[in-house]
């Protein structure tokens, strides 16, 4: 729903609160993000980010929502943030619409991975997911340690051996042992 009144124009999605912008414009319409507004007597399109909606949304766990949200287009890295918040708390669904839609195939490939695992074991390890996640986003290092703390020292260990970062490699089998698999 969108609507101004006293130089204000509020956009309400759901239950939220409205957002607000100042603007001396009316709406007399809207589709998606766009508003079309009248201002001195011309009509224009006013494009309105739902960005902090989303954001929303996601801290309330409220991926589906989210998502719907999403739909109606928002960036790249918005769609991409949702898809790794729904994966790492485990809402495959979500994480694979995400993923699809931004045709991002390793992270497809990584939340059928998952998903297939919650299937079989009804269950997963989050330390290990948020690993895997952590080493997906490039972020080796928080990765590595990340391994460490899920008890799979060799993975971290075979991730600097696959980046053929070979003196990392040896200080985590120093740190861990790399038996602990």
């Amino acid at each position: 729903m969108a609507f101004s009144s006293n130089g204000v124009v509020s956009i309400k999605t759901g239950s939220l609160p409205p957002l607000t912008q100042k603007s001396e414009a009316s709406i007399i319409g809207f589709e998606g993000f766009q508003l079309f507004v009248v201002k001195n007597d011309s009509i224009s399109v006013m494009d309105v980010s739902q960005s902090s909606t989303l954001l929303k949304y996601i801290e309330k766990k409220e991926y589906q929502m989210a998502y719907k949200l999403a739909c109606l287009g928002v960036p790249d890295n918005d769609l991409r943030f949702l898809g790794m918040e729904a994966l790492s708390n485990q809402d495959f669904e979500i994480a694979k619409k995400c993923f699809v839609k931004l045709k991002d195939l390793p992270f497809i490939d990584l939340t059928k991975k998952y998903a297939e695992e919650f299937k079989s074991k009804k269950s997963i390890n989050p330390d290990l997911l948020k690993a895997d996640l952590l080493a997906y986003q490039g972020k080796y290092q928080e990765a590595a340690s990340a391994f460490v703390k899920a008890g799979k020292t060799n993975e971290a260990v075979q991730l600097f051996i696959d980046l053929k970062k070979f003196d990392e490699a040896q200080r985590f089998i120093r740190i861990g042992g790399a038996s602990g698999d």
